[in-house]
Protein backbone atom coordinates (compact mmCIF):
# COMPACT_ATOMS: atom_id res chain seq x y z
CA UNK A 1 0.00 0.00 0.00
CA UNK A 2 2.57 2.57 0.78
CA UNK A 3 4.83 1.78 -1.97
CA UNK A 4 1.40 2.05 -4.00
CA UNK A 5 0.81 5.56 -2.69
CA UNK A 6 4.69 6.54 -3.02
CA UNK A 7 4.97 5.76 -6.86
CA UNK A 8 1.61 7.78 -7.29
CA UNK A 9 2.60 10.40 -5.49
CA UNK A 10 6.07 10.60 -7.45
CA UNK A 11 3.46 10.18 -10.53
CA UNK A 12 1.87 13.47 -9.42
CA UNK A 13 5.18 15.40 -8.47
CA UNK A 14 6.39 14.43 -12.17
CA UNK A 15 2.98 15.48 -13.84
CA UNK A 16 3.24 18.70 -11.56
CA UNK A 17 6.39 19.23 -13.24
CA UNK A 18 5.58 19.12 -16.99
CA UNK A 19 6.65 21.84 -19.11
CA UNK A 20 5.50 23.52 -21.87
CA UNK A 21 4.04 20.58 -23.93
CA UNK A 22 3.03 20.62 -27.43
CA UNK A 23 -0.83 21.49 -26.28
CA UNK A 24 0.00 23.88 -24.36
CA UNK A 25 -0.93 26.84 -27.21
CA UNK A 26 -2.49 30.14 -27.22
CA UNK A 27 -6.31 30.78 -26.55
CA UNK A 28 -8.31 29.91 -29.79
CA UNK A 29 -11.63 29.30 -30.56
CA UNK A 30 -13.31 26.48 -29.16
CA UNK A 31 -15.01 25.11 -32.10
CA UNK A 32 -11.28 25.19 -33.83
CA UNK A 33 -9.84 23.84 -31.32
CA UNK A 34 -12.66 20.43 -31.34
CA UNK A 35 -11.17 20.01 -34.78
CA UNK A 36 -7.93 18.45 -32.69
CA UNK A 37 -9.97 17.24 -29.33
CA UNK A 38 -7.68 19.19 -27.13
CA UNK A 39 -9.55 22.83 -25.73
CA UNK A 40 -6.89 25.84 -25.81
CA UNK A 41 -7.43 26.89 -22.34
CA UNK A 42 -4.36 29.36 -21.57
CA UNK A 43 -2.74 28.47 -18.39
CA UNK A 44 -4.16 24.69 -18.24
CA UNK A 45 -2.88 21.24 -19.43
CA UNK A 46 -4.60 18.89 -21.15
CA UNK A 47 -7.79 20.85 -21.20
CA UNK A 48 -9.98 18.27 -23.66
CA UNK A 49 -13.37 17.56 -24.69
CA UNK A 50 -14.76 14.20 -24.88
CA UNK A 51 -17.02 14.37 -27.36
CA UNK A 52 -17.54 13.11 -30.74
CA UNK A 53 -16.66 9.52 -30.40
CA UNK A 54 -19.15 6.73 -32.10
CA UNK A 55 -20.85 3.87 -29.33
CA UNK A 56 -21.57 0.29 -30.41
CA UNK A 57 -24.75 1.13 -31.69
CA UNK A 58 -23.95 3.69 -33.92
CA UNK A 59 -24.72 6.87 -31.63
CA UNK A 60 -22.65 9.80 -31.21
CA UNK A 61 -21.15 11.32 -27.69
CA UNK A 62 -22.26 15.23 -27.88
CA UNK A 63 -19.35 17.51 -27.81
CA UNK A 64 -19.64 20.16 -24.71
CA UNK A 65 -20.82 18.17 -22.23
CA UNK A 66 -17.73 16.44 -20.62
CA UNK A 67 -14.13 17.61 -20.48
CA UNK A 68 -11.05 15.98 -19.34
CA UNK A 69 -8.39 18.81 -17.89
CA UNK A 70 -5.28 18.98 -15.66
CA UNK A 71 -5.59 21.61 -12.61
CA UNK A 72 -7.14 24.50 -13.13
CA UNK A 73 -5.61 27.27 -10.71
CA UNK A 74 -3.13 28.59 -13.52
CA UNK A 75 -5.82 29.70 -15.89
CA UNK A 76 -4.75 33.18 -17.13
CA UNK A 77 -7.44 35.69 -17.31
CA UNK A 78 -7.22 34.96 -21.46
CA UNK A 79 -7.96 31.19 -20.46
CA UNK A 80 -10.72 32.19 -18.41
CA UNK A 81 -12.29 33.81 -20.89
CA UNK A 82 -12.08 30.70 -23.16
CA UNK A 83 -13.63 28.98 -19.70
CA UNK A 84 -16.34 31.07 -19.76
CA UNK A 85 -17.76 29.87 -23.12
CA UNK A 86 -17.75 26.33 -22.35
CA UNK A 87 -20.85 26.26 -20.39
CA UNK A 88 -19.89 24.43 -17.45
CA UNK A 89 -22.16 23.95 -14.41
CA UNK A 90 -20.04 21.59 -12.48
CA UNK A 91 -16.07 21.04 -11.31
CA UNK A 92 -15.28 17.54 -10.41
CA UNK A 93 -11.64 18.19 -8.68
CA UNK A 94 -10.08 14.62 -7.88
CA UNK A 95 -6.77 16.28 -6.63
CA UNK A 96 -5.79 15.36 -3.06
CA UNK A 97 -5.85 18.39 -0.37
CA UNK A 98 -2.20 19.06 -0.73
CA UNK A 99 -2.59 19.48 -4.63
CA UNK A 100 -5.32 21.99 -3.88
CA UNK A 101 -3.34 23.46 -1.74
CA UNK A 102 -0.51 24.56 -4.53
CA UNK A 103 -3.38 25.26 -7.07
CA UNK A 104 -6.75 26.17 -5.96
CA UNK A 105 -9.42 26.43 -8.32
CA UNK A 106 -11.93 28.06 -5.56
CA UNK A 107 -11.83 31.29 -7.67
CA UNK A 108 -13.67 29.38 -11.00
CA UNK A 109 -16.76 28.88 -8.60
CA UNK A 110 -19.65 30.94 -9.00
CA UNK A 111 -23.79 31.28 -9.42
CA UNK A 112 -23.02 29.32 -12.34
CA UNK A 113 -20.58 27.16 -11.62
CA UNK A 114 -20.19 24.73 -8.58
CA UNK A 115 -17.28 22.90 -7.46
CA UNK A 116 -16.82 19.56 -5.91
CA UNK A 117 -14.11 17.81 -4.42
CA UNK A 118 -13.80 15.05 -1.71
CA UNK A 119 -10.75 15.01 1.01
CA UNK A 120 -8.37 12.24 0.98
CA UNK A 121 -4.79 11.70 1.34
CA UNK A 122 -2.75 10.00 -1.32
CA UNK A 123 -0.89 7.96 1.70
CA UNK A 124 1.55 6.31 2.68
CA UNK A 125 4.56 8.64 4.01
CA UNK A 126 6.80 11.40 2.18
CA UNK A 127 7.21 10.64 -1.08
CA UNK A 128 10.07 13.28 -1.08
CA UNK A 129 11.31 10.74 1.33
CA UNK A 130 11.03 7.53 -0.29
CA UNK A 131 12.71 4.34 1.61
CA UNK A 132 14.19 2.53 -1.30
CA UNK A 133 12.81 3.73 -5.21
CA UNK A 134 12.82 1.85 -8.49
CA UNK A 135 15.51 2.75 -11.04
CA UNK A 136 14.40 0.82 -14.72
CA UNK A 137 11.41 1.55 -16.67
CA UNK A 138 10.35 -1.49 -16.26
CA UNK A 139 10.28 -1.40 -12.21
CA UNK A 140 8.24 1.77 -12.65
CA UNK A 141 5.91 0.68 -14.86
CA UNK A 142 4.88 -2.08 -12.91
CA UNK A 143 4.34 0.15 -9.91
CA UNK A 144 2.40 2.48 -12.12
CA UNK A 145 0.26 -1.06 -13.43
CA UNK A 146 -0.52 -1.54 -9.22
CA UNK A 147 -1.68 1.76 -8.89
CA UNK A 148 -4.01 1.61 -11.92
CA UNK A 149 -5.79 -1.66 -10.05
CA UNK A 150 -6.75 0.56 -6.97
CA UNK A 151 -7.93 3.94 -8.37
CA UNK A 152 -11.37 3.18 -9.09
CA UNK A 153 -12.19 2.15 -5.24
CA UNK A 154 -9.96 4.88 -3.96
CA UNK A 155 -11.56 7.22 -6.16
CA UNK A 156 -15.47 5.69 -5.90
CA UNK A 157 -16.62 8.32 -4.10
CA UNK A 158 -15.76 11.29 -6.55
CA UNK A 159 -16.52 8.96 -9.74
CA UNK A 160 -20.27 8.32 -8.24
CA UNK A 161 -20.23 12.25 -8.18
CA UNK A 162 -19.40 12.24 -11.43
CA UNK A 163 -21.99 9.80 -12.61
CA UNK A 164 -24.76 11.60 -10.22
CA UNK A 165 -23.60 14.98 -12.13
CA UNK A 166 -23.03 14.32 -15.86
CA UNK A 167 -26.88 13.03 -15.50
CA UNK A 168 -28.23 16.14 -14.05
CA UNK A 169 -28.46 18.19 -16.83
CA UNK A 170 -26.89 20.93 -15.31
CA UNK A 171 -24.38 22.66 -17.31
CA UNK A 172 -20.78 20.60 -18.80
CA UNK A 173 -19.18 18.89 -16.48
CA UNK A 174 -15.19 19.52 -15.80
CA UNK A 175 -13.44 16.46 -14.38
CA UNK A 176 -9.87 17.36 -13.79
CA UNK A 177 -6.57 16.28 -11.43
CA UNK A 178 -3.24 17.34 -12.10
CA UNK A 179 -2.44 16.28 -15.24
CA UNK A 180 -4.98 15.02 -16.24
CA UNK A 181 -4.19 11.78 -17.06
CA UNK A 182 -4.42 8.93 -14.36
CA UNK A 183 -6.95 9.70 -12.04
CA UNK A 184 -9.22 11.72 -14.30
CA UNK A 185 -8.02 8.99 -16.82
CA UNK A 186 -9.76 6.73 -15.80
CA UNK A 187 -13.05 8.29 -14.75
CA UNK A 188 -13.10 9.84 -18.69
CA UNK A 189 -12.87 5.99 -19.61
CA UNK A 190 -15.68 4.56 -16.99
CA UNK A 191 -18.02 7.27 -18.62
CA UNK A 192 -17.26 6.50 -22.37
CA UNK A 193 -17.91 3.03 -21.47
CA UNK A 194 -21.13 3.67 -19.81
CA UNK A 195 -22.31 5.47 -22.93
CA UNK A 196 -21.22 2.45 -25.22
CA UNK A 197 -17.96 3.61 -26.35
CA UNK A 198 -16.06 0.57 -27.78
CA UNK A 199 -12.94 0.18 -25.82
CA UNK A 200 -10.42 0.82 -28.63
CA UNK A 201 -11.41 4.44 -29.06
CA UNK A 202 -11.66 4.96 -25.15
CA UNK A 203 -7.98 3.73 -24.89
CA UNK A 204 -6.92 6.17 -27.75
CA UNK A 205 -9.11 8.68 -25.80
CA UNK A 206 -6.63 7.61 -23.01
CA UNK A 207 -3.12 7.40 -24.61
CA UNK A 208 -3.73 11.73 -26.01
CA UNK A 209 -2.49 12.34 -22.27
CA UNK A 210 1.15 11.27 -24.12
CA UNK A 211 0.69 14.42 -26.87
CA UNK A 212 4.35 16.64 -25.76
CA UNK A 213 5.47 14.82 -22.85
CA UNK A 214 9.57 14.82 -22.96
CA UNK A 215 11.24 13.83 -19.46
CA UNK A 216 14.49 15.80 -20.64
CA UNK A 217 12.10 18.97 -19.91
CA UNK A 218 10.71 17.38 -16.62
CA UNK A 219 14.41 17.06 -15.19
CA UNK A 220 15.35 20.78 -14.03
CA UNK A 221 12.23 20.87 -11.82
CA UNK A 222 12.21 17.48 -10.30
CA UNK A 223 13.93 16.57 -6.81
CA UNK A 224 17.06 14.49 -6.94
CA UNK A 225 16.10 11.07 -6.33
CA UNK A 226 13.81 11.61 -9.38
CA UNK A 227 15.93 13.86 -11.61
CA UNK A 228 18.55 10.88 -11.33
CA UNK A 229 16.57 8.46 -13.06
CA UNK A 230 17.02 8.19 -16.80
CA UNK A 231 14.79 9.68 -19.50
CA UNK A 232 13.71 6.03 -19.95
CA UNK A 233 13.03 5.35 -16.60
CA UNK A 234 10.63 8.60 -16.63
CA UNK A 235 8.31 7.95 -19.23
CA UNK A 236 6.14 5.17 -17.44
CA UNK A 237 5.39 7.94 -14.51
CA UNK A 238 5.38 11.10 -16.37
CA UNK A 239 3.00 10.05 -19.53
CA UNK A 240 0.72 7.40 -19.30
CA UNK A 241 0.84 3.77 -20.92
CA UNK A 242 -2.36 1.53 -22.98
CA UNK A 243 -1.29 -1.41 -20.32
CA UNK A 244 -2.54 0.85 -17.50
CA UNK A 245 -6.01 1.12 -18.42
CA UNK A 246 -6.03 -2.35 -19.96
CA UNK A 247 -4.87 -3.42 -16.00
CA UNK A 248 -7.73 -1.03 -14.33
CA UNK A 249 -10.55 -2.84 -16.75
CA UNK A 250 -9.19 -6.30 -16.38
CA UNK A 251 -9.33 -5.73 -12.19
CA UNK A 252 -12.59 -4.53 -12.40
CA UNK A 253 -13.65 -7.58 -14.26
CA UNK A 254 -12.14 -9.82 -11.73
CA UNK A 255 -13.46 -7.68 -9.13
CA UNK A 256 -17.32 -6.81 -9.92
CA UNK A 257 -17.57 -9.45 -13.14
CA UNK A 258 -18.30 -6.71 -15.83
CA UNK A 259 -17.86 -2.40 -15.70
CA UNK A 260 -21.15 -2.35 -15.34
CA UNK A 261 -20.73 -4.69 -12.28
CA UNK A 262 -18.30 -2.02 -10.72
CA UNK A 263 -20.38 0.80 -11.91
CA UNK A 264 -23.40 -0.36 -10.06
CA UNK A 265 -22.39 -1.90 -7.43
CA UNK A 266 -19.65 0.51 -6.44
CA UNK A 267 -21.11 3.86 -8.17
CA UNK A 268 -24.77 2.89 -7.53
CA UNK A 269 -25.36 3.37 -11.31
CA UNK A 270 -27.72 1.07 -12.86
CA UNK A 271 -29.43 0.12 -15.80
CA UNK A 272 -32.05 3.07 -15.12
CA UNK A 273 -28.95 5.51 -14.61
CA UNK A 274 -26.84 4.61 -17.83
CA UNK A 275 -30.39 4.87 -19.64
CA UNK A 276 -30.35 8.90 -18.75
CA UNK A 277 -27.04 9.29 -19.28
CA UNK A 278 -27.01 8.17 -22.60
CA UNK A 279 -30.28 9.83 -23.22
CA UNK A 280 -28.67 13.37 -22.14
CA UNK A 281 -25.15 12.61 -23.87
CA UNK A 282 -25.48 10.77 -27.16
CA UNK A 283 -27.21 11.97 -30.27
Amino acid sequence: MKRNAWICGIALSAAIALANPAWAKPAAPVSAARNTRFVAIEGVKNFRDVGGYHTSDGRIVQWGMLYRSGALGGMTSQGRDAFGRLGVGSIIDLRSASERQRSPEDSLVSDKISYWTHDYVMGGGDPARPQSSPRTAEAVRALMQNVYRTIPRDMASSYRELFARLGTGNGAVVLNCTAGKDRTGIGAALVLSALGVPYPAIRRDFLLSNVGVNPANLRPSLPPYLAALSDEALMPLAGVDGAYLDGTFTQLRHDYGSIRGYLQKELGVGPREIARLRLRMLK
